[in-house]
């Protein structure tokens, strides 16, 4: 759950008003930070989704 919310958190703070991601709002090692969520969070998105390969 922490992971999650950490990667929230830097979602939270490169998007705008209007919903447009701008990632360039995060300093570098943010960037990495969220891409390592990401990756780490995939398989549970992948799962919730209904994409999971067996």
């Amino acid at each position: 759950m922490e992971l999650f919310k950490q990667m929230v958190q830097l979602k939270l703070k490169m998007t705008d008003e209007k919903g447009i991601k701008h990632e360039e709002k995060l300093t570098k090692e943010e960037q990495q930070r969220f891409e390592q969520l990401v990756s780490k969070l995939a398989p549970y998105f992948e799962k919730i989704n209904g994409t999971a390969k067996p």
